[in-house]
């Protein structure tokens, strides 16, 4: 196992280039060619001591030590905090490298896009607990539909039962219409039919994405179930 704390401290004597030689001598599978290779990809220059580097720098020095192994699991906290928008780029390069290879990473970010790019699963917490699992490619392929109604939809056919989630909800409490949302995972069209028998008003859809989700969860809002 790798493991890449969100504190890290590094040795701050050292010169980049006698930490990486140190730490990877440590490991049986640490690698000082490969964390060489990892340094001079991300611009990291080794010459400098710990000390004198910036904030960014540490990171980048940091990640190539959790990098520059074969690990099978790889366990990264915050990986591209501090980092520039063109690094983290890098960053997620040498991540989805390191998928490709069969190694596992598991990593927390509170950077939504980079673990919708990255991972396969994605698990989100709420005070301390956890509030939801699912396959990223399953986010992809849901939907949201926004719309006004003066009535509660019909059930779900059975074939749709697992697919279709609603709420409703009051924006106000003179207002007749309620305003309800439709999750719908998978094929659309079977939804649509189904929805044609009711009077639906300010229709609205968009892909789900997992700050959706993420959003959803954390919200205060209270949201009736049907």
């Amino acid at each position: 196992m790798s493991y890449l704390p969100g504190d890290v401290r590094l040795d701050r004597h050292y010169k980049g280039r006698d930490l990486l030689r140190v730490m990877t001598s440590i490991r049986k599978d640490g690698s000082f060619q490969q964390a060489t290779d990892i340094a001079d990809f991300l611009a990291l220059d080794l010459s400098r001591r710990v000390r004198s580097m910036s904030t960014g720098m540490r990171q980048k020095l940091a990640l190539t030590l959790a990098l520059a192994n074969q690990a099978p699991l790889i366990i990264l906290d915050e990986p591209t905090s501090n980092l520039d928008p063109t690094v983290r780029q890098q960053v997620i390069e040498l991540l989805q490298r390191r998928k490709q290879t069969g190694q596992t990473i598991l990593f927390s970010s509170h950077i939504l896009d980079e673990v919708e790019s990255v991972c396969d699963q994605v698990a989100i917490l709420k005070d301390g607990q956890l509030a939801m699992t699912e396959k990223v490619s399953n986010i992809r392929l849901t939907h949201r539909l926004h719309a006004r109604t003066p009535q509660r939809l019909p059930p779900p056919p059975k074939n749709l039962e697992k697919q279709i989630r609603v709420s409703y909800s009051k924006l106000d409490s003179n207002d007749d219409q309620e305003q309800i949302i439709i999750e719908i995972k998978g094929d659309l069209q079977p939804a649509f039919e189904w929805l044609s028998r009711v009077t639906l008003k300010n229709v609205s859809i968009e892909p789900i994405r997992l700050r959706s989700l993420y959003e959803q969860i954390h919200s205060n809002h209270e949201i009736s179930s049907s």
